[in-house]
């Protein structure tokens, strides 16, 4: 029973930084820079 603790503990805190890591490269990146844009975008654009 300690093994399965161990390991789901493990796969949580694995998870856990890989989606921080991922959150914090996407915030680096300019994907939350301006998340109102896009819908304003589709007005903007000439057909």
């Amino acid at each position: 029973m300690i093994l399965v603790t161990i390991i789901t503990l493990t796969c949580t805190l694995v998870l856990g930084a890989l989606f921080f890591v991922l959150f914090c490269w996407g915030v680096k990146d300019g994907q939350f820079s301006d998340v109102e844009e896009a819908k304003y975008q589709l007005f903007r654009e000439e057909e």
